[in-house]
């Protein structure tokens, strides 16, 4: 669902007419990769309008669905699209937008990979980096919807994810803010990550070239670089309130900046 470009003065006149400007608090939450990227857009949002944002501990997609259509919160973003039955129950996708997606490690310089080895750098025990330093991979729960992005966009890497959950030695991370924990932490890690993920939450991690490319927003709009993840912004069905006047700030001037300063692409 493309944007809808408002200038900012549009946006807070569409405040006005439909909030009387009035502070409120609403909640947010979801997949953890989307956390840093509420918190970002959440705090700008709070500036123009004053409304706070409240960004709820990482629900996953099931628990933001549920905690949705329970009305806890009034908006949710999934790595993945409703199904329907998730509609049914009367929830309704208003925005997607995408982030590029790749492999990130703790390795201050790591080299540039063709998209077809990454599978061979996950899947082979005595792996190296060029410097030596053991490769160390981090797994995710099966029904992690990065698998899908990572499996369509590497070759090969479903039966390497698939050989390594016969090892008893890979730990597993249960969210995504674990997962870059673990890659900052762990000597020569490979991790399966989003640029949005890496920059709102300002972590230490590099990410892997690939052909000599590493992920971003320029890279993508140039063509070079085609691998992304979408975020889904999901409200009830019913809609109306602050949860329509946030996802207009997203369509404004202003919100189009930092959307794109968070690595994010409409």
């Amino acid at each position: 669902m493309p944007f809808l470009r408002l200038p900012i003065a549009a946006f807070l006149l569409l405040l006005f007419l439909t909030t009387g400007a009035a502070a409120q608090t609403m909640n947010v939450g979801g997949t953890g990769g989307a956390l840093g990227l509420l918190r970002e857009t959440g705090v700008a949002f709070r500036d123009a309008t004053g409304t706070q944002v409240v960004v709820m501990p990482s629900l996953g997609t099931q628990g933001g669905l549920r905690a949705l259509a329970d009305g806890k919160i009034d908006i949710t973003v999934l790595g993945r699209e409703l199904t329907e039955a998730e509609r049914a129950r009367g929830l309704r996708t208003v925005l997607v937008v995408r982030t590029p997606y790749g492999f990130a490690t703790s390795l201050p310089n790591p080299p540039s990979l063709a998209a077809e080895v990454i599978a061979t750098y996950l899947r082979e025990p005595r792996m190296k980096w060029p410097d030596g330093t053991p490769v160390r991979a981090v797994l995710r729960p099966p029904s992690e919807s990065d698998y899908v992005h990572m499996f369509a966009a590497f070759p090969e890497t479903d039966t390497a994810i698939a050989v390594l959950r016969e090892r008893g030695d890979i730990p597993v991370a249960a969210s995504d803010q674990e997962n870059l924990d673990l890659a900052e932490s762990i000597p020569g890690s490979l991790v399966g990550t989003t640029l949005a993920q890496v920059i709102t939450e300002r972590r230490s991690v590099q990410f892997i070239p690939v052909n000599g490319i590493r992920p971003s927003v320029e890279a993508f709009e140039a063509g070079v670089y085609p691998r992304v993840k979408p975020f889904f912004f999901v409200v009830r069905a019913s809609g109306g309130g602050t949860a329509d006047i946030f996802m207009a700030f997203l369509a404004s001037e202003e919100g189009q900046v930092i959307l794109r300063r968070s690595g994010i692409l409409p």
